[in-house]
C-alpha cells in the first residue's frame, strides 16, 4: 500500500479518536474554550506560534514559500494555550473537515521581524498580539502598523518592507507536522 495512503489513514483514525476522547461540544478541546479568560500579551521569546500549511506551500528546504506568508494579519495559535495540532481542528461550522490533512508550521515569537523602514522613511512595526476567539483561546495574530496605526490591507504596507518581512518570516519557519495534501 502506498505510504501516503497509510499516513492519511493513520491521521484520520487519530483525528477521530482525538475528537471522541477530548472534544467538548463535538468540536474543540476544553483548553481551547475562552470562557472568562482575558487577553494575555505576555509572550516568551521562545514560544512557538503555529499555523497550518499545504504541501505546495513548502519549498525544497522545508520552509514556507514566500507567497504563502501573509502580511498583515497572519493568524496563528500560540503554544502557551494550544497544541500544534489544534490549528487542524475545525473550530466552527464553516471549517473544512479536510483540515486534518493539512500540515502545521511554526515560528518562534523571537523570530518574527519587529520593524521595517521604507526608502521614504516611513516606519512599519510588526507585532504578535493575542486575539482570542470563543472556541480558540490561543488565537493570535501577527499584525502590522504604519506610524503606530494598524494596517489591515497589504497594499498599505511598503512593498519592499512587506517583502523583507515575509522573507524573514518564511526563512524562520519550521514544519511541525507534514501535510498530506
Amino acid at each position: 500500500m502506498d505510504l501516503l495512503i497509510v499516513r492519511q489513514w493513520i491521521r484520520l483514525i487519530w483525528y477521530r479518536l482525538f475528537r471522541l476522547a477530548y472534544c467538548r461540544g463535538g468540536l474543540v478541546p476544553r483548553r481551547m474554550i475562552r470562557d472568562d479568560r482575558g487577553l494575555d500579551d505576555d509572550f516568551q521569546s521562545n514560544e512557538k506560534l503555529f499555523f497550518r500549511c499545504k504541501a505546495e506551500w513548502i519549498d525544497q528546504n522545508g520552509r514556507i514559500r514566500l507567497a504563502h506568508v501573509r502580511a498583515p494579519d497572519q493568524s496563528v495559535n500560540r503554544e502557551k494555550f494550544s497544541k500544534r495540532y489544534d490549528v487542524l481542528l475545525p473550530i466552527d461550522d464553516t471549517s473544512s473537515p479536510k483540515l486534518i490533512y493539512w500540515g502545521v508550521a511554526s515560528v518562534d515569537v523571537q523570530d518574527v521581524p519587529t520593524h521595517g523602514v521604507s526608502t521614504g522613511g516611513l516606519i512599519f512595526s510588526f507585532t504578535v498580539e493575542h486575539d482570542p476567539l470563543e472556541n480558540n483561546y490561543g488565537h493570535t495574530e501577527l499584525r502590522a502598523y504604519k506610524n503606530n496605526k494598524r494596517e489591515m490591507k497589504s497594499d498599505n504596507i511598503n512593498k519592499a518592507v512587506r517583502k523583507e518581512y515575509r522573507a524573514k518570516l518564511a526563512e524562520r519557519t519550521r514544519i511541525e507536522i507534514s501535510p498530506l495534501i
